[in-house]
């Protein structure tokens, strides 16, 4: 079998043995090293409890290089692995060309046209959701949070 693994977007990898296809999301994705096989565990869900995980076996010996952009030649399984986590890493970190998370508690959210940043808020504030704000989020001090209206719009709490 012969297989092509390719950095498809910022978002997934893209896997073919030129009879099926993966789309496969780069932030769920685990691995197992066995030489010479690389095992793909992924799901599709946004929330998995064990029963839809799938899962790719690939021999290193296989994966080849037919088209420009696709991996080739790695020298192992553990180097197929590192090859496919420079991708995930690239994806995540280079999203708009650079670093996008740069403080610590920064947030990535999306404000319905491009991903934005909403830096974290101050120690034991909540994380509310707020559609008029750019991000779609706000951080809220819960002394002024009653248990009434919009009280299912918080996401978070801090410590």
């Amino acid at each position: 079998m012969i297989w092509f693994v390719d950095d498809y977007d910022q978002h997934r990898i893209y896997v073919t043995d030129l009879w099926r296809e993966w789309y496969i999301p780069k932030f769920r994705i685990t691995f197992e090293v066995a030489e010479p096989i690389l095992t793909i565990y992924y799901s599709l869900n946004e929330q998995t409890d064990g029963g839809d995980r799938l899962k790719i076996e690939m021999d290193y010996r296989d994966v080849v290089d037919g088209y420009a952009g696709y991996l080739s030649n790695p020298s192992s399984a553990a180097d197929l692995k590192a090859q496919i986590e420079a991708m995930i890493i690239s994806g995540w970190t280079s999203i708009g060309g650079g670093d996008v998370l740069t403080a610590k508690a920064d947030l990535l959210s999306h404000d319905g046209v491009s991903d934005t940043i909403l830096p974290g808020g101050s120690n034991g504030f909540i994380l509310q959701r707020d559609n008029a704000e750019v991000t779609g989020l706000k951080w809220v001090d819960p002394s002024s949070v009653s248990t009434g209206s919009g009280f299912n719009d918080f996401l978070l709490m801090g410590s």
